[in-house]
C-alpha cells in the first residue's frame, strides 16, 4: 500500500506540474504569465493577460483534466482504492501550485482540485460552487469568494456530520480518510489564497483612505 501511495503521489504531482496556463499564454502573447497580471498561473490571469475566452477556457479545461486524469490513472494503474486515488488528487493540486517545471511558481489549485473531486466525489464541487456563488453575491470579488467557499468547505469537512462526507464520496471511501482528504485539499487551496486575499484587503483599505481624504 505504501508503494502505491508514493506512486500515486508522484503521478499526481507530475501531471499537476504540466504548465497549462504558461504554455497557452506564451503561445498567445509570447510572455511569461508569471511576470504579467497577477502573476498567477491559472485561468483568471490567463484571461486577464490575453483577453481571450478560448485561451481561458483551454486553460480551465487543461487544469481540470490534470486533476481528473491523476485520479483515473491511479485507479486504473495502481488499483489501490479511494486512499490511493485521493493521494493522486492531492498530488495534482500540489504539482499545479508548486510545479517543478516553473521553478515552483504555479497557480492556486482550484481547477485541478475540482477535476479530482469530479471523479472522487462530484457533489463536493456542486456544494463549493453554491458557496462560491453566495459569497460572490456579497463580496463582489473572485479571490474573496474563492477563500470564503474554500474555508467554509474546510470547516464542513472538519466538523460536518459523517453522513454528509460519506454521501459525497460514496460507501467505498473510508469515512475518516474522506474527511481528512477533503480538509487537506481545501487547506492546500487556502494556503495559496492568503496572498491575493491579503492584497485585496490592503487595496480596499487604501481605497477607503483615499476616498475619506486620509
Amino acid at each position: 500500500m505504501l508503494l502505491s501511495i508514493c506512486a500515486s503521489a508522484l503521478i499526481g504531482y507530475l501531471l499537476g506540474s504540466f504548465p497549462t496556463a504558461y504554455l497557452f499564454v506564451r503561445w498567445k502573447r509570447h510572455v511569461d504569465i508569471r511576470e504579467v497580471g497577477s502573476g498567477n498561473v491559472g485561468t483568471l490571469n490567463s484571461y486577464a493577460v490575453t483577453r481571450s475566452k478560448p485561451v481561458a477556457l483551454g486553460v480551465l479545461a487543461g487544469d481540470l483534466l490534470k486533476g481528473a486524469l491523476a485520479v483515473v490513472l491511479a485507479r486504473e494503474v495502481l488499483a489501490g482504492g479511494f486512499v490511493v486515488e485521493s493521494v493522486a488528487g492531492i498530488g495534482a493540486v500540489l504539482g499545479h501550485n508548486f510545479p517543478f517545471s516553473l521553478r515552483f511558481r504555479g497557480g492556486r489549485g482550484l481547477a485541478p482540485a475540482a477535476g479530482a473531486m469530479l471523479v472522487l466525489g462530484w457533489p463536493v464541487v456542486l456544494v463549493w460552487l453554491l458557496l462560491w456563488g453566495i459569497a460572490y453575491l456579497f463580496l463582489k470579488e473572485v479571490n474573496l469568494a474563492n477563500g470564503a467557499a474554500s474555508l467554509t468547505s474546510l470547516l464542513v469537512f472538519l466538523a460536518g456530520p459523517g453522513v454528509w462526507i460519506s454521501g459525497a464520496f460514496g460507501e467505498s471511501a473510508p469515512a475518516a480518510w474522506a474527511r481528512a482528504f477533503g480538509a487537506l485539499l481545501m487547506a492546500t487551496i487556502l494556503v495559496r489564497l492568503i496572498g491575493p486575499i491579503r492584497d485585496q484587503m490592503r487595496g480596499s483599505g487604501d481605497r477607503r483612505k483615499r476616498n475619506s481624504g486620509v
